[in-house]
Parts: C-alpha cells; sequence; structure tokens
C-alpha cells in the first residue's frame, strides 16, 4: 500500500512524492513498469484504473494491434456499464453487431473513409435512415475514443458522410408487410395449432394479440397493474409502467426497466379476449401455487413459467421455432407468416385500424412517441382499408346508377321542415342525375 506524507494509504499503486505530487505506478502483464505523476490524487487514481482496464482486456499493447472489437469491448465496459440502463446496452449491442461482420476483426488503425464507403453502400438499402444514423453515431463514438487514447490521429467516421437518400424506402423501410401480420384467418389457424401442441404460452400468445403489448411490457405485468371496475366486471384495464429486458444482473436475476419513452407509459382497457386469456393465465397460475412448491420470488408476476420464475426469452423463441415448423407441415404454396411476439403486435394493431379505430387511439394503445410513427408503420395497412374504401364507393355509385331512383317523399319532407332551400325538387333531382353521370364517366 502506498502512503502520503501523513503516513495514511493511498491504496494500492499509488505514493506520494516529497514535492507533494502523486506517483502512481502500474505493472502490466507483459511485466512492463509504467508510472504517472501528477499534483492531483484523483487524476492519478483515474489513470491507474485505465491502465487496470487496458490491461485486463488486452488494450495495452501496440495501437496497429488493436481490434475493433478491443475497442468496443473497452468502451462499453468503461463508457457504459454502470451509466446506461440495461436495455440501452442492448440496443448497443445490437446496432454494432450490424458492422461487426465488416470491421470486428480490423485493426482500428486500418479503418478509412474508403473502407466505410464500401460498407455502407453495402448495407443502405438494408437499413432505414435512423438505424443508419444510430450505426454511425455509435461507431463515432468508438474512434473518437481511439483519437483521444492516441490510437489513431483521425477519425474516419468524421470524414465519411452516409448517404440517407440511398437508404430502400427512405424512412418508410420501418413499414411493415402483409408477412409482418396476421389475417384473421391466419391468427385462428396459429391459435388452433397452439391448442393442438397444448402450448404452455396459449394464453401469453393470445394476450399478446388482443392487446398489441411489447413482449417485455406483458412479462413486466404485476397483479398490481390491473384495474378492475367494481360496477361493470368488464371494465378491465392494465396499466404499463415497466419492461422486462434482456439484461441480468450479476446474480443471474432479470431486469425490469422502465419503459423506452413517457408515451409507453399509458393505461389501456381489455376487450373480451384479452380478459379471457389474462384471467386464464391468473388460473392457472394459482394452481401451480396451490398444488407445487414453487419459486415465490415473481409470486406478484403474472405471466411466469410452471416453475414459479420469470419467462425467458430464449424458452418463448424456442418455443416458437417449433410452433412455426408446425405451421410449415400445412402449408406447401401458401407463403404463411413467420410468427414472433412483434407479429402479434403488429397484427392487433392492423385488427384495430380494420375496425377504424382512430389512429391517436392506436397509437395511445401502442405507446408509441408519435402519431407518425404509427402512420409510417402501418402505412401498408392504411392503404389497404383505403382501397376498401373506395370500393364501397364504387359500390354505391354502381348501385345508384342501375337503380336511378330518388326517394323524392323524403327530399320533399326535408326541404319543408329546414325552409330554407331555395331550389325545386326537380332542380335537386335534375342535379343529382347529372352528378351521377359525371361519376360515371
Amino acid at each position: 500500500m502506498g502512503k502520503d506524507l501523513k503516513g495514511r494509504n493511498l491504496g494500492k499503486g499509488i505514493s506520494q512524492r516529497k514535492d507533494g505530487r502523486y506517483v502512481g505506478r502500474f505493472t502490466n502483464r507483459f511485466k512492463t513498469r509504467e508510472s504517472y505523476i501528477n499534483k492531483d490524487l484523483k487524476e492519478v487514481r483515474k489513470w491507474l484504473e485505465e491502465k487496470k482496464a487496458e490491461d485486463q482486456l488486452g488494450l495495452n499493447v501496440k495501437p496497429n494491434t488493436i481490434t475493433v472489437n478491443d475497442l468496443y469491448k473497452y468502451w462499453v465496459n468503461n463508457y457504459r456499464v454502470g451509466i446506461v440502463k440495461q436495455n440501452t446496452l442492448q440496443r448497443n449491442d445490437d446496432t454494432y453487431k450490424i458492422l461487426k461482420q465488416y470491421l470486428g476483426n480490423m485493426q482500428v488503425t486500418k479503418v478509412t473513409p474508403m473502407y466505410l464507403n464500401t460498407v455502407f453502400k453495402d448495407i443502405t438499402p438494408n437499413y432505414c435512415k435512423d438505424t443508419l444514423s444510430h450505426i454511425k453515431s455509435l461507431y463515432n463514438s468508438l474512434f473518437e475514443l481511439a483519437k483521444a487514447m492516441e490510437i489513431i490521429k483521425e477519425n474516419p467516421f468524421n470524414k465519411y458522410t452516409v448517404i440517407y437518400a440511398k437508404a430502400k424506402n427512405g424512412d418508410k423501410e420501418k413499414a411493415i408487410t402483409k408477412e409482418d401480420y396476421f389475417d384473421e384467418t391466419e391468427e385462428a389457424f396459429f391459435l388452433a395449432v397452439l391448442k393442438d401442441i397444448n402450448s404452455k404460452y396459449y394464453d401469453l400468445f393470445e394476450f399478446l394479440l388482443n392487446t398489441g403489448l411489447r413482449i417485455g411490457e406483458c412479462l413486466a405485468l404485476e397483479y398490481d397493474d390491473i384495474k378492475i371496475n367494481p360496477k361493470n366486471k368488464e371494465n378491465v384495464f392494465i396499466s404499463i409502467s415497466k419492461t422486462k429486458t434482456t439484461q441480468k444482473d450479476e446474480y443471474g436475476n432479470p431486469i425490469f426497466n422502465t419503459p423506452k419513452t413517457a408515451k409507453s407509459i399509458r393505461k389501456i382497457p381489455l376487450n373480451r379476449a384479452a380478459r379471457k386469456a389474462l384471467f386464464s393465465q391468473i388460473e392457472k397460475k394459482e394452481k401451480i401455487y396451490r398444488k407445487k412448491e414453487v419459486c415465490k420470488k415473481y409470486r406478484t408476476y403474472i405471466f411466469t413459467n410452471e416453475l414459479g420464475y420469470s419467462i425467458e426469452y430464449t424458452n418463448i423463441q424456442q418455443h416458437l421455432k417449433r410452433v412455426n415448423s408446425e405451421i410449415e407441415k400445412y402449408f406447401i404454396d401458401y407463403k404463411f407468416p413467420y410468427v414472433h411476439c412483434h407479429l402479434m403486435r403488429h397484427t392487433f394493431a392492423s385488427k384495430c385500424f380494420n375496425a377504424d379505430i382512430d389512429p391517436k387511439v392506436v397509437q395511445t394503445l401502442l405507446g408509441h412517441k408519435s402519431i407518425q410513427t404509427t402512420m409510417d408503420i402501418y402505412t401498408h395497412v392504411i392503404s389497404n382499408k383505403l382501397q376498401q374504401q373506395i370500393k364501397s364507393y364504387d359500390d354505391y355509385l354502381k348501385y345508384r346508377k342501375k337503380n336511378n331512383k330518388v326517394n323524392t317523399d323524403y327530399l320533399n319532407d326535408t326541404i319543408q321542415e329546414q325552409g330554407q332551400l331555395q331550389y325545386s325538387i326537380g332542380d335537386i333531382l335534375d342535379n343529382l342525375k347529372n352528378g351521377i353521370k359525371m361519376v360515371s364517366n
């Protein structure tokens, strides 16, 4: 233990010189000894911590041998862990992986603007503007760190501009297609397959199909989140205020966080099918607790497994993999949608639009930050709905042309009641007929 001039312990690797300045000493894994002198004790301790971290991650080598993967690990461990939420860490990982195949094993010093041009030319058609922006932002942070650590002199991401205009369909890349949601028949078949295989997640999937919740929001639901109107038992609401992340703490327990945006914190009513699925799940869970010795830690959570533990994402994915395999047995030429949890959210939203629910209401139900997000994602469904309504309009005009009849008694009564129309019934009929002819032509 190093000591200061008064004999107090400063910690391993730190001591104080006679001139009052502090010295940090560190011997790395190559048995090379380094030292750092500063009058500020905090700066010396910071230097020592960084050296230890570099040594553990293998970054204390010649700059030209440090890979982008090495750099990312160092950045995460020193600038993200303990600072940002676990779900943000997961998003960072997801974003990083997009370019990992191109840059991961490359030496940081060999990444050039010219090479980035090749990389982004390859990936741009597959991602929307927002995703491309996130990619550049993350990697720019990495290479700014490399510059600060004097691994590189210039940040190549500062020299390269992502050409967002060439992104496939621009911002509409996020929009769903028919393959991203069930129609009525497909949904019924999916539920039938679940029953046929005696799926342990039947209630969970039916609940998702009828609420539009994100899977993390659903797995985070507790009994206190259920609100029932005592005067009307069918008036049931659920409060969404948290989500289960894919991350775990140091003890292996799942981590629950607040939702991504303030709009995701919401209160939504349950339809009949959602209520049925919810109460069915609660009943099953209570039976398990009465019969078995199960984990009590997640007693307050609604959706748990048969042993009382929080349901793992990997288990859901494996189960859906089996479901997809079962579905494939029934279809040869027909392309049945590949089932995943977010497809159920899309299905719910699509049903809402087909039921002529106001887009602002759909936005609230889904917890989208803005109405534009809702409209952009479900533009395919909205377009189909518009086509159906235009067809109904055309059918109406065909009916009018075929019958070419107007209820003159009704029109006369209307004129007499209002007393303000200046046209005769003959004029009105003539105008209507002319209008029909113009539309028909």
